[in-house]
């Protein structure tokens, strides 16, 4: 009978102790293993998100004035507590064309702004009177409305005066756009007292590439380009323009506007030694980009971490650990259309 008896409660006790160390032991591996997955999976699309983002605007900083007035090179907004603004020309609208998708020799590369005795300001904003709105040629029949043109609602526009480049330049936002006759766009400036008007001289404006990030409607970061959203969770957008004032080629004190301090804060028009686009010669731009969720097992603000992530002259500010994870790509453009064109090895003069 001694071969026919069953387990003793002492050996199903041991058995089920060992059988439950196995079990959370494999349980706690795997647990390790989907967060590790997790990590790595956010990690490499947050990368992906911000080589792609790098890309475009790299590309649109490096082709910027292209074909255009220097004057009308680039135009931004330092925020020291928030995102900053930039504004680089679209080197594809504005085509020298005329109506009848022909070539037209003399045709300007812009637009001239024709306000007779002034800009006029509605609630939209300033409604500037171009003397032409140029069509694209593969719209068949060309379109004879609101957004047909070069010049896009939600797109950029950047504005200064060729008469007096040292003036600098205005930028904004499109609201709409009218074909006309007479041709116009209305637009809100974001340095609505910046705008280089002075009757008589030529003022011209031309259309632009405008990033910003702005929050949606569940309070998530957004990039956007032209109005057109691009990737969620950039939580930051920092320039830093290098004019080289005294033409040495040389990234002096005082000359990198919008980094960190002593260096002096970037304003489009007004500042002193600062305005003349002919001088600029370089951007760099700060990307600042993090997971769309938190990482598993992350303390979650049980901890106060060094601080968010304050690029260039953005303001320090400690905030609790939320446990994502960020990546910050950082470009430098040469702008090769501003400086020293068809004067290679020469101080422009300016």
């Amino acid at each position: 009978m001694r071969p026919q008896r069953g387990f003793t409660l002492l050996e199903l006790i041991v058995a089920l102790a060992l059988s439950a160390t196995i079990v959370v032991a494999a349980m706690a591996t795997f647990e390790m293993q989907n967060n590790t997955y997790t990590v790595v999976d956010q990690t490499t699309e947050v990368q992906q998100n911000m080589r792609a983002i790098a890309d475009l605007i790299e590309r649109d900083a490096r082709s910027t004035a292209m074909g255009l007035p220097e004057e009308v090179a680039a135009c931004g907004v330092d925020n020291q507590n928030a995102p900053d603004t930039i504004f680089v020309t679209d080197s594809n609208a504005i085509q020298p064309f005329d109506g009848a998708g022909n070539l037209a020799e003399n045709q300007p590369v812009f637009a001239e702004i024709n306000n007779p005795g002034g800009v006029v300001t509605n609630n939209n904003g300033q409604i500037l009177q171009l003397d032409r709105i140029v069509l694209e040629q593969n719209i068949v029949p060309p379109p004879a409305a609101y957004g047909a043109a070069d010049f896009q609602v939600n797109g950029g526009v950047i504005v200064a005066n060729t008469d007096q480049p040292s003036q600098g330049s205005a930028c904004g936002i499109i609201t709409a756009v009218n074909v006309g006759p007479p041709a116009s766009v209305t637009v809100d400036f974001l340095n609505p007292n910046a705008l280089p008007w002075v009757a008589g001289e030529q003022l011209v404006a031309v259309p632009a590439h405008v990033y910003q990030i702005v929050l949606d409607a569940n309070g998530v970061s957004v990039l956007q380009r032209n109005g057109t959203a691009l990737a969620s969770d950039v939580e930051d957008l920092q320039a830093v323009w290098f004019f080289d004032n005294n033409l040495d080629g040389i990234r002096d004190p005082g000359e990198m506007f919008g980094a960190a301090a002593p260096e002096p804060v970037f304003q489009s028009v007004g500042a002193v030694g600062l305005g003349d686009y002919r001088r600029l010669r370089e951007m760099r731009i700060n990307v600042v980009v993090r997971t769309r969720d938190n990482a598993p097992g992350s303390p979650d603000g049980a901890f106060i971490q060094a601080g968010m992530q304050a690029m260039e002259n953005r303001v320090f500010v400690a905030v609790p650990n939320d446990g994502f994870l960020r990546r910050v790509h950082t470009t430098t453009v040469r702008l090769r259309n501003v400086g020293f064109r068809g004067r290679m090895g020469k101080k422009v003069g300016v």
